[in-house]
């Protein structure tokens, strides 16, 4: 559904939460993460592009990935990532990482729009060389509203409406991992998961009484419920040919997305074609303190254009960017590595019939909270990435101001 020249859309706000601690942000993330963690939360659009299609795609991307602008592969060090499976095989100690992302949209007309995400949980545990995780993460919001007035005929009087369309929810993944280093400088690693998500969509139309009009029109609406699911299963591999370069890559390939209907008043189920997506990235060490890092993504979405009723795919999609990352700094004896990126993703659903993307500056910062002599990673990290972007496409264009923030915790 597009809104009509006399159409308007509204958003509510979301207030950025707040932590006692890096650990009591990673248990209270992790509490939300056992009802739904990964999808989007009940608050208003991010974004009007997430009317299109399948919605606004989310990249379940850590606060250090965004301030490198990343595309989530190929970075040194060692996490847990669903679009890099073989990132977590260095991981010697149980962990938990979870990312909070507060943002601000600024929309075509001038608005703006807060709200808050969780975009990644994950916890690991190794057995002997192996690692195993489990991990959670936002794929696709769809959560907008749009306003339109109209004007109605009754009883033989023209009386104004409002109908408003709206959708709340969004799509996002859970999946399983193993990963393990086959030797010191190679890493591989498998994940399997299903899609999940719950979509609630509603149409209330209100009639202003006038005149001979009666009250009892009122207002009145309908509404209906999908549910997601569909499996998905993703290898990767992690290759470090010298000591200050590190190179990934991983393919992740889905069956068909299935919206099932919930509830008496649900819509009509349907089934979408979701595309193999490939990622491809790397770091190369300037200076023994300053890294390069470039990365990117491709997926094809051709195929889901039979699906479509409504949104076009706008085909072939490309996601690139890259930074640099200094770490030669300290706060209190600890390494506090300091980040620029920028980066460029198509969106895979047109907008007003024509192609949209998203290109963002970024920059950024981690701080080792405990770190142990010895050890390549340290017991406690936390990462602040901070965007400022644009989305783009047909007649709506969008600014935004986006931050992550990123804990993680390991036990020994």
């Amino acid at each position: 559904m597009k809104p009509s020249p006399r159409s308007s859309s509204t958003v509510r706000g979301l207030a950025p939460g707040s932590s006692a601690g890096c650990l009591a942000l990673a248990l209270v993330t992790l509490g939300i993460g056992a009802v739904g963690f990964g999808l989007p939360e009940r608050a208003q659009a991010q974004s009007l592009m997430a009317r299109e299609g399948l919605g606004l795609p989310i990249d379940p991307l850590g606060a250090r990935a965004r301030g490198l602008g990343s595309a989530g592969i190929g970075l040194t060090g060692w996490n847990v990532s669903p679009m890099d499976p073989a990132a977590s095989a260095g991981l010697g100690l149980p962990s938990i990482s979870a990312s909070l992302r507060p943002a601000t949209t600024t929309l075509t007309d001038g608005r703006e729009a807060g709200f808050t995400r969780f975009p990644t949980l994950a916890v690991s545990y190794p057995l002997g060389a192996n690692v195993f995780s489990v991990q959670a993460g936002s794929f696709f919001d769809q959560e907008w509203e749009v306003r339109l007035e109209r004007t109605l005929v009754l009883g033989g009087e023209e009386v104004p409406a409002l109908d408003v369309y709206r959708s709340d929810g969004g799509i996002g993944r859970v999946q399983v991992g193993w990963a393990r280093r086959i030797v010191p400088s190679l890493a591989v690693g498998m994940t399997f998961g299903t899609h999940v998500g719950t979509i609630e969509r509603s149409f209330t139309r209100t009639i202003q009484a006038t005149g001979q009009v009666s009250e009892d029109f009122g207002a009145f609406g309908v509404r209906g419920r999908l549910r997601a699911s569909g499996v998905l299963a993703g290898v990767g591999a992690i290759w470090d040919p010298l000591p200050l370069v590190r190179v990934g890559g991983s393919v992740i390939w889905s069956d068909d997305l299935t919206l099932e209907p919930s509830g008496s008043d649900a819509d009509v189920s349907g089934e979408y074609s979701v595309p193999l997506q490939l990622h491809g990235g790397g770091t190369v060490g300037l200076t023994q303190d300053l890294s390069l890092h470039l990365s990117g993504a491709y997926a094809d979405w051709s195929d889901i254009n039979e699906d479509l009723e409504q949104a076009a795919s706008k085909g072939a999609t490309w996601s690139y960017g890259g930074g640099v990352e200094w770490g030669g700094s300290t706060v209190l004896g600890r390494t506090f590595p300091l980040r620029l990126g920028a980066r460029h993703r198509d969106l895979p659903f047109e907008s007003g019939g024509a192609a949209a993307f998203e290109r963002t500056l970024s920059g950024g910062f981690g701080l080792n909270l405990v770190e142990v002599e010895g050890e390549e990673d340290p017991r406690a990290r936390s990462d602040l990435g901070v965007e400022r972007g644009t989305r783009e496409g047909g007649l709506l264009s969008e600014s935004f101001w986006r931050i992550t923030f990123t804990v993680r915790i390991s036990s020994g």
